[in-house]
């Protein structure tokens, strides 16, 4: 978890100093709407009782006008009552994101996301583990916002309600997240 963390901290600072090396125009307009665009940053979620910290990595593409086909990678560890728990998502989906708001360095944006969740868990019992994993089915839903800090940088807001259906049961977890997002484009 902790290595996952810092290779999105060094990718982002490498992607910035290549940004500062590159020559600017003289008048940098506001980030495209139709650019690509990389998240990574902390996340925060629940399972069951137990709180969940971990990280998430994001990759969205244009699609349609105010439409982006997203992809979304999270991995998050905890512990509840001596049990250690793992959670990794895989989801794809789809991003509305209207047209900007004044000010326009604010884009709030609502997503759909279906995929999957790898859970695995240990409890250690005097001497011995006992472990096991389950996957499971659902998506998320939710929304959030960037705020620009300048034309290829931003900083994103993430809420979301984490819907995964495993062992006969639907649960639903609250998922927030906080982190950079580099814009490509022109």
């Amino acid at each position: 978890m902790q290595r996952a963390a810092i290779a999105a901290v060094s990718c982002l600072w490498l992607c910035s100093a290549a940004e500062a090396a590159a020559p600017r125009p003289a008048k940098s307009p506001p980030p495209a709407a139709d650019a690509a665009d990389l998240f990574g940053g902390y996340s925060f979620t629940r399972s069951g009782e137990a709180a969940l910290n971990g990280v998430q990595f994001s990759a969205a593409l244009p699609y349609r006008r105010s439409l982006r086909l997203v992809a979304d990678v999270s991995a998050h560890a905890g512990s509840f009552a001596d049990v250690h728990l793992h959670q990794l998502t895989f989801l794809a989906g789809l991003r509305f994101s209207p047209k900007p708001t004044r000010p326009r360095r604010l884009r709030p944006y609502g997503q759909a996301l279906i995929g999957g969740a790898h859970t695995s868990s240990r409890f250690d019992t005097s001497g011995a583990a006992v472990t096991s994993s389950s996957n499971a089915w659902g998506g998320a839903l939710g929304g959030g916002a960037d705020y620009g800090l300048s034309r290829r940088w931003a900083v994103r807001g993430q809420g979301e309600l984490l819907l995964l259906h495993g062992g006969g049961a639907w649960e639903g977890d609250p998922r927030l997240s906080l982190g950079a997002v580099y814009h490509f484009g022109r």
